[in-house]
């Protein structure tokens, strides 16, 4: 997407094989709304000699291995974009357990230091035990000041279940970005906020259940970096 202020409505997009769906870079004003989204993303096999990560036959076994493979890409410049009443669903990939390592693998929505004002509502991430989520939505720049939502973001009505890292990383910037009203589930951490380099933000009014990872792994419901 090069275009401003342009709606994707009420579409089933599936059968990628690309590492994403839509990547975005200087985008203002976009808008995803009722849209499906699956099958996404690359498919490789586990090296239990590289951490149980899965890697393509192409890889450097010195890589991280398939990772960062999101349906959306919301990316540096990005003002205003907004995510609603979207299904994201059955990535064409899977994430390990850290069981094994850090998970890698793929995400419904990826924020990589966008410029801010972003709106997450009403949408389901849901995953499988054929298909694990790393994170529901990841962050980039867990530590930068401009990293994750970076400012004045939303997140709230979303379901997000079976990750096997975080349903959610707000880590980064955080100024004034407010997660509610959300429902986490069947993941090692629910809400991350580690690294809340500017502030403040604010988690309150959500629901967590069954929090553990593919193994029963305890992890943290909120985190927040120690």
């Amino acid at each position: 997407i090069g275009a401003s202020s342009c709606d994707t409505h009420s579409k089933r997009i599936w059968g990628t094989r690309g590492r994403h769906v839509f990547k975005m870079k200087n985008c203002r004003y976009v808008r995803f709304i009722n849209c499906d989204f699956s099958r996404w993303g690359r498919v490789g096999k586990p090296r239990f000699d590289q951490y149980g990560r899965n890697f393509m036959p192409d890889m450097d076994r010195k890589s991280y291995g398939i990772n960062y493979d999101s349906a959306i890409e919301i990316g540096e410049g990005c003002f205003g974009v907004t995510v609603e009443r979207c299904y994201f669903h059955e990535p064409r990939g899977r994430a390990n357990s850290w069981y094994y390592s850090h998970p890698a693998g793929p995400e419904g929505v990826m924020m990589a230091h966008a410029a801010g004002s972003t709106v997450i509502r009403w949408n389901d991430f849901v995953g499988s035990d054929d298909h694990r989520w790393n994170d529901a939505v990841e962050g980039i720049g867990n530590f930068s000041y401009d990293g994750g939502f970076n400012r004045t973001g939303d997140v709230y009505g979303n379901f997000m279940v079976y990750c096997n890292d975080d349903c959610i990383e707000m880590d980064g910037g955080q100024r004034n970005v407010r997660n509610f009203d959300n429902r986490y589930e069947g993941a090692l951490c629910g809400v991350s906020v580690q690294g809340c380099m500017v502030g403040p933000s604010y988690v309150y009014r959500n629901l967590f259940s069954g929090m553990c990872g593919e193994f029963g792994e305890a992890g943290q419901t909120l985190k927040v970096g120690g």
